[in-house]
């Protein structure tokens, strides 16, 4: 030992094949994600701009003016699936359209 410096030596992590350090094998996609709450399909706001061609800016507002219901969910806000349905069967059709 020189100077009062150790040189114990600390183990690296050993991680399988194909997985990196920061990979973790429980954790699933949140953009694709629906998880279940009361036997309720949620939608994420990715999932729910995919669907509509919005951007998270509209979608948001969306829910500030109380026209698209939203859930919290931890951090993450969602929208119940019959919600988001409700909110496009309310959208007026295209002009000229039957």
């Amino acid at each position: 030992m020189a100077h009062g410096i150790s040189t114990t030596e600390v183990p690296v992590p050993q991680f399988p094949k194909n997985q990196a350090a920061g990979d973790d094998p429980h954790r699933t996609d949140h953009a694709t994600a629906q998880p279940p709450v009361d036997g309720m399909s949620l939608m994420d706001i990715p999932e729910v701009c995919a669907k509509t061609l919005q951007g998270r800016t509209t979608i948001f507002k969306k829910i500030k003016e109380r026209e698209l219901p939203a859930v919290k969910l931890g951090r993450r806000t969602m929208i119940r699936r019959s919600d988001f349905e409700a909110w496009i069967a309310t959208l007026p059709p295209v002009k000229g359209a039957r």
